[in-house]
């Protein structure tokens, strides 16, 4: 017999809303709380993605 595990915790905020998010943050036209307000996440979460953004782009060559 086959037991189901069933996810437990938040769901994962999805690809799209992240590139979402970066994109509305680099146009400078809403403020942080207004971007999280749209996407429907927390301040914190925003920030995070952010923060990821900014790893993942530090070693890249910018022009």
């Amino acid at each position: 017999m086959e037991i189901k595990r069933r996810r437990v915790g938040r769901p994962s905020i999805s690809d799209e809303t992240k590139k979402l998010v970066v994109r509305l943050y680099n146009e400078n036209e809403m403020t942080c709380g207004e971007i999280a307000a749209a996407c429907q996440i927390s301040m914190s979460s925003l920030f995070r993605i952010l923060k990821e953004k900014e790893l993942t782009e530090f070693g890249k060559n910018k022009e």
